[in-house]
Protein backbone atom coordinates (compact mmCIF):
# COMPACT_ATOMS: atom_id res chain seq x y z
CA UNK A 1 0.00 0.00 0.00
CA UNK A 2 1.61 3.22 -1.15
CA UNK A 3 1.30 6.24 1.30
CA UNK A 4 3.48 8.44 -0.27
CA UNK A 5 0.88 10.64 -1.56
CA UNK A 6 -0.27 11.63 2.06
CA UNK A 7 3.50 12.01 3.69
CA UNK A 8 3.18 15.83 5.51
CA UNK A 9 -0.62 15.91 4.69
CA UNK A 10 -2.56 13.12 6.82
CA UNK A 11 -2.02 10.58 9.56
CA UNK A 12 -3.32 7.69 8.18
CA UNK A 13 -5.21 5.12 10.48
CA UNK A 14 -4.98 1.89 8.34
CA UNK A 15 -7.21 -1.13 8.78
CA UNK A 16 -5.89 -4.33 7.57
CA UNK A 17 -8.27 -7.27 7.12
CA UNK A 18 -9.20 -10.11 5.21
CA UNK A 19 -12.76 -8.76 3.97
CA UNK A 20 -14.92 -6.40 4.80
CA UNK A 21 -17.27 -8.33 6.47
CA UNK A 22 -14.83 -9.04 9.04
CA UNK A 23 -16.81 -8.55 12.05
CA UNK A 24 -13.62 -6.39 14.08
CA UNK A 25 -12.81 -4.01 10.48
CA UNK A 26 -16.91 -3.50 10.53
CA UNK A 27 -16.71 -2.44 14.23
CA UNK A 28 -13.10 -0.17 14.03
CA UNK A 29 -15.37 1.40 10.80
CA UNK A 30 -18.01 2.77 12.44
CA UNK A 31 -16.24 3.72 15.60
CA UNK A 32 -14.35 5.93 13.46
CA UNK A 33 -17.00 7.21 11.87
CA UNK A 34 -18.45 7.86 15.32
CA UNK A 35 -15.57 9.90 16.13
CA UNK A 36 -14.90 11.42 12.80
CA UNK A 37 -14.81 14.67 14.24
CA UNK A 38 -12.13 14.15 16.68
CA UNK A 39 -9.83 12.33 13.66
CA UNK A 40 -10.82 15.17 11.36
CA UNK A 41 -9.03 18.09 13.91
CA UNK A 42 -5.87 15.55 14.66
CA UNK A 43 -5.62 15.03 10.47
CA UNK A 44 -6.06 11.14 10.59
CA UNK A 45 -7.63 9.61 7.51
CA UNK A 46 -8.96 6.38 7.21
CA UNK A 47 -7.93 3.60 4.78
CA UNK A 48 -8.99 0.02 4.08
CA UNK A 49 -6.59 -2.28 3.20
CA UNK A 50 -8.19 -5.60 2.00
CA UNK A 51 -6.09 -8.36 1.23
CA UNK A 52 -6.23 -12.39 1.65
CA UNK A 53 -4.48 -14.34 4.45
CA UNK A 54 -3.90 -10.58 6.90
CA UNK A 55 -4.84 -11.24 10.22
CA UNK A 56 -7.07 -7.95 11.07
CA UNK A 57 -4.83 -5.12 12.66
CA UNK A 58 -4.92 -2.09 13.51
CA UNK A 59 -1.89 1.00 12.13
CA UNK A 60 -1.50 4.39 12.62
CA UNK A 61 1.18 6.13 10.32
CA UNK A 62 2.34 9.81 11.32
CA UNK A 63 2.88 12.94 8.85
CA UNK A 64 6.72 11.56 8.49
CA UNK A 65 4.90 7.85 6.98
CA UNK A 66 6.55 5.72 9.47
CA UNK A 67 4.12 3.29 11.78
CA UNK A 68 3.45 5.05 14.93
CA UNK A 69 1.16 2.60 16.18
CA UNK A 70 -0.68 -1.09 16.17
CA UNK A 71 -2.93 -2.56 17.54
CA UNK A 72 -5.65 -5.52 16.95
CA UNK A 73 -8.68 -3.10 18.57
CA UNK A 74 -9.72 0.26 17.47
CA UNK A 75 -10.03 2.19 21.19
CA UNK A 76 -10.49 5.94 19.99
CA UNK A 77 -9.55 7.98 23.06
CA UNK A 78 -6.02 5.60 23.46
CA UNK A 79 -5.12 7.01 19.80
CA UNK A 80 -6.12 10.67 20.16
CA UNK A 81 -4.34 10.33 23.29
CA UNK A 82 -1.41 9.21 21.59
CA UNK A 83 -1.48 11.78 18.56
CA UNK A 84 -1.75 14.30 20.81
CA UNK A 85 1.87 13.80 22.65
CA UNK A 86 3.35 13.83 18.88
CA UNK A 87 5.84 16.43 18.16
CA UNK A 88 3.80 17.83 15.16
CA UNK A 89 0.54 18.01 17.45
CA UNK A 90 2.53 20.01 19.79
CA UNK A 91 3.59 22.22 16.72
CA UNK A 92 0.00 22.79 15.54
CA UNK A 93 -1.07 23.52 19.50
CA UNK A 94 1.38 26.07 20.12
CA UNK A 95 0.81 28.55 16.83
Amino acid sequence: MDLSKYKWKYRILVLNTTCYQDKQYIKSRDLYYKHINDFKIRNVKLLSNRKKGLKFNINLFGFDGTLKFRSETLIPNNLFKLIDKMPMSQIVNVL
